[in-house]
């Protein structure tokens, strides 16, 4: 109790600090406490305390000067909020953190808010792990062993959000965009893109948005509010098209399927069977609610759809191509213009034969493959003997092209984005449910 109250009571004589080198103006005395408030309130190792300090005094600056704008300002809370989630383990949503503060910054004389987050945010339960394990886990296969006690059935969210986001985030992320290239090896699946204008014009928004829906869904839980709004905001866009169920099964295998895929091929190490499993049930979990038919009960039968879809409907379409060409256009324009036809080699070479043909790609050649695919295997056997990773890697905190200054789940998807939720927010007051 004591160590408590001690550590209550040097955050607030911070935060007097921080209020008093406000109303001075000394902005290098306002950095420098707010980095150590950031490393003290929410653990920050120091260069990303800085970071986050940085982003922070940017803001206040902003404020005293008049020189604010609403979207442009609010972009530097945001990068702040999503360095402070990463760091508690706490799980919230960093563009209404930032609105909270903005409304709280006009409304108080104390203008430096930084207790406006622990004080007043809703948060997801954190996965038990993280919350019993992080400090005391240093293995680099403490996660495997706690998964492998745990029911794949009754504890894949947990599974699933320990095995994509600590134990291989890269691999995943990997994984996912061979997953959406597989689905365009169907000319029913390209033929639909290929007439919605917004998802040919800009490839790099739907990258973003598939991963961001996803990784709302993953992060806060099927049954947690924002899961719920990801999973209703994924239907209406789907709705709007007249799928096949059949379509949207094969889709939801192959998200299934090729992670562990990849997994078998590149991984640093090997999934285990509970990882696999709760994959499978998770998805499954999913796909249910998106309202998807006659889902395989069993992983076995899952892929043998998979394999047979794949070998009745893959060939080649022009409409195939054109898909791939804009999702490569825009994947790769974050590279180096120079190193954009070798990247493109390479990723080629990670494709299959039956993927090669559907897009009428040129066959690579043995050395191409050959060092592309020893070079991810290299990667794994680095990542090894690495040390364990003690935060998880959440895809919603990090900075998006599309959404510089953050989004809001209405934003996502196939459709203008609009600012009505955020009005509404700012004339409703607090946004958080108060713990």
């Amino acid at each position: 109790m004591s160590i408590t109250l001690a550590i209550q009571s040097s955050a607030t004589k911070v935060e007097k600090i921080i209020e008093q080198s406000y109303q001075e103006h000394n902005w290098l005395k306002f950095f420098r406490w707010t980095a150590r408030y950031n490393q003290a309130q929410y653990e920050m190792p120091l260069p990303q305390a800085l970071q986050a300090a940085r982003y922070y005094t940017q803001y206040a600056r902003q404020r005293l000067k008049s020189e604010i704008d609403s979207v442009g300002s609010r972009g530097l809370l945001v990068k702040y909020y999503r360095l402070v989630r990463r760091y508690t383990g706490l799980n919230f949503d960093p563009t209404l953190a930032a609105i909270k503060t903005e409304q709280v910054w006009s409304s108080t004389a104390i203008k430096p808010a930084l207790m406006a987050l622990p004080q007043e945010i809703t948060v997801m339960t954190t996965p038990k792990w993280f919350r019993q394990n992080r400090d005391n886990a240093r293995g680099r296969f403490a996660i495997r062993d706690y998964i492998s006690q745990l029911n794949p059935v009754k504890d894949h969210q947990e599974i699933a959000f320990l095995s994509i986001n600590y134990e291989f985030p890269f691999d995943s992320t990997c994984s996912m965009v061979l997953a959406l290239i597989r689905t365009f090896c169907d000319p029913g699946m390209t033929g639909l893109v290929s007439q919605c204008s917004d998802l040919l014009s800009n490839s790099q928004k739907r990258l973003e948005d598939t991963a961001l829906i996803l990784s709302e869904i993953l992060e806060w839980g099927l049954d947690s509010e924002r899961g719920r709004e990801a999973i209703r905001r994924m239907n209406r866009m789907h709705h709007r098209f007249e799928i096949p169920n059949e379509q949207y099964l094969y889709v939801l295998s192959v998200f299934i399927l090729e992670p562990i895929r990849w997994n078998e091929r590149f991984g640093w190490r090997k999934m285990i069977e509970q990882e696999k499993l709760a994959c499978f049930y998770y998805m499954r979990e999913l796909g249910r609610r998106m309202n998807i038919k006659e889902i395989p009960e069993t992983y076995e039968e899952l892929e043998r759809f998979n394999l047979e879809y794949e070998r009745n409907n893959f060939r080649y379409a022009e409409t195939n191509r054109q898909v791939l060409d804009r999702l490569f256009d825009s994947y790769l324009s974050l590279f180096p213009r120079l190193a954009r036809p070798l990247l493109k080699r390479f990723f080629w070479a990670l494709l299959d034969e039956t993927a090669r043909q559907a897009f009428d790609l040129p066959r690579t050649s043995k050395v191409s493959r050959w060092l592309t695919h020893n070079a991810f295997r290299l990667r794994g056997q680095f990542v090894r003997f690495l040390p364990p990773r003690h935060y998880p890697r959440l895809v919603t905190q990090m900075e998006m092209l599309s959404y510089p200054q953050g989004y809001l789940i209405s934003d996502l998807g196939t459709h203008r984005p609009t600012t009505e939720p955020v009005a509404a927010l700012r004339a409703s007051g607090c946004p958080f449910h108060h713990m």
